[in-house]
């Protein structure tokens, strides 16, 4: 293949591994988006099943006690420590998820930053081959001329 035509090519498959680096970033930004909604859902969770632990705590310390308040109170205490829980797993499955999508994008920066180098490289070699060209063909003319005269 010619130098021109892989160079060519060398800077279509640059682009193409530019743009997927694009997309695996915003795919990135958006795991890290649903990772701070979980974390912040959990924490409201967790906010939640401390004041259910807290009312319940305080209705068992009072001197009135009523049965079917406190059955409420704890199914309501079991409510909010189910739904901590999941949010917990919703939590552990986004930060794994953006764990994934940032693995793909560290591997994508470094085939860029790869490619890149070498479109330099070859760039440079490219560009030193035409100018030694250029050098050859005007020591022939000088040759040339210098044996007519």
């Amino acid at each position: 293949m010619r130098d021109r035509a892989k160079l060519s090519v060398m800077t279509r498959l640059a682009t193409v591994q530019r743009a997927k680096r694009v997309g695996a970033e915003a795919a990135l930004a958006e795991a890290r988006r649903v990772e701070d909604e979980a974390q912040a859902t959990e924490g409201r969770a967790r906010a939640t099943l401390a004041d259910a632990h807290r009312q319940w705590v305080d209705h068992m310390a009072a001197p009135r006690f009523l049965p079917e308040f406190s059955a409420l109170l704890s199914g309501v205490l079991v409510r909010s420590a189910d739904d901590a829980d999941d949010a917990a797993r919703e939590t552990e499955a986004s930060a794994d998820a953006r764990a994934h999508r940032q693995s793909e994008w560290q591997m994508l920066e470094a085939r860029v930053r790869a490619g890149e180098d070498k479109l330099r490289d070859f760039r440079r070699k490219v560009a030193r081959r035409v100018e030694e060209n250029r050098t050859a063909e005007r020591a022939d003319r000088t040759t040339f001329a210098w044996c007519r005269s």
